[in-house]
């Protein structure tokens, strides 16, 4: 039996967005969400999962590190908004409050500007956990997935 791979389809364009347009984006944080990440930066920081340590600061419990909760956003940017192929150019963090493992997080995206000349969109996004309340506020840059050329064309370009 022969298997062919098929290809997952790219997000949208920049000129297929639109400035308002929503998405979001759910997920649970497990604790070994936090040691894989622990695993593989040696961030070892005690307060992701040592409950004695972190007891004893103004935290009062162990928290999920704050670059894996802002790797939710891009999750949600490559996931929902503009979708596969997107990648992220620039993006500012306020960290609002922390999350612990077993939270569920929710990012809102939202595109705030287009900029279809330099092919960039700006989203908007805060990610807030199971009670409402906002753990991240964050604004992005993207490069949407552009348009490719045919791969004819590019096989013979170089010939006249």
């Amino acid at each position: 039996m022969q298997h062919i791979a098929r290809r997952k389809s790219l997000g949208r364009h920049v000129d297929e967005l639109q400035v308002g347009e929503k998405a979001t984006f759910t997920q649970k944080v497990e604790e070994r969400d936090v040691y894989l990440y622990m695993g593989l930066t040696n961030d070892l920081n005690p307060v992701y999962v040592d409950r004695e340590y972190a007891h004893r600061t103004e935290l009062g419990e162990p928290v999920v590190p704050g670059i894996l909760v802002a790797a939710q956003v891009v999750a949600a940017i490559t996931g929902r908004l503009p979708g596969p192929g997107t990648i992220t150019a620039h993006q500012t963090l306020r960290f609002a409050s922390p999350a612990h493992c077993g939270d569920v997080l929710t990012t809102e995206l939202e595109v705030v500007s287009l900029d279809p000349a330099a092919n960039r969109a700006t989203l908007k996004s805060v990610t807030h956990n199971q009670e409402g309340k906002p753990v991240l506020l964050a604004e992005s840059e993207v490069i949407p997935p552009p348009r490719l050329r045919s791969v004819l064309t590019h096989a013979f370009e170089d010939y006249d």
